[in-house]
């Protein structure tokens, strides 16, 4: 997460471990956790940005990566599926539409 007060919470709260760090240079080695989750990011950055973000949840996956594109606006467009099929092609496993500004994207990683 980009916001350090919520970090501070989760870590408090909920006892998670959370940290603050660029989503596209993430601190993590290769293949370092099953599952990477991205909410609430994409819609935020340029596609630019979002691509090297997809390709760091790509490098720290063992398994799956999963995002959505949520709250699409004129303003802050998320990128386009063409361009998440560009990125992730044949590793995508699920593509749903959750609503008419949202969607969900599971890649699976080859084992």
């Amino acid at each position: 997460d980009i916001n350090k007060r919520l970090i501070d919470m989760g870590i408090e709260v909920l006892r998670l471990d959370l940290r603050v760090m660029d989503g596209a240079k993430l601190s993590f080695k290769d293949k370092t956790y099953d599952l990477v989750g991205y909410m609430n990011t994409l819609f935020e950055y340029e596609p630019s940005i979002c691509k090297k973000f997809v390709a760091e949840g790509l490098r720290v996956a063992r398994k799956w990566v999963e995002f959505d594109t949520a709250d699409r606006t004129d303003y802050c467009p998320a990128p386009s599926k063409k361009q998440i099929h560009e990125w992730l092609g044949e590793k995508i496993v699920v593509d749903v539409d959750l609503s008419q500004k949202r969607r969900l994207y599971i890649a699976r990683l080859a084992n």
